[in-house]
C-alpha cells in the first residue's frame, strides 16, 4: 500500500452543517494507515481552527481488494 505524505489534512462539512478536520496519516513506527477526525472552533478572530489534542475518532485504514 503507497503511505500518504505526514499529515494529510482535509475538512468535511456533516449533514448538520458541523465542519470537521480530517487527518490522513501514516504511523512512522508501524507503517499503518489512519484516518482520525477533530472538531473546529472559531478563534477570537473568527478564524476557524482545529481542536488537535484530542480526535473524535480515529480508524485504522486497510486495504482490501473487492473482487
Amino acid at each position: 500500500m503507497k503511505e500518504w505524505q505526514q499529515d494529510n489534512w482535509t475538512e468535511l462539512t456533516t449533514e448538520d452543517n458541523q465542519v470537521l478536520d480530517v487527518n490522513l496519516w501514516t504511523d512512522d513506527i508501524t507503517g499503518r494507515q489512519y484516518i482520525s477526525f477533530y472538531h473546529t472552533f472559531a478563534d477570537h478572530q473568527e478564524w476557524r481552527e482545529t481542536n488537535a489534542t484530542k480526535s473524535i475518532a480515529t480508524y485504522r485504514v486497510i486495504l482490501e481488494e473487492i473482487a
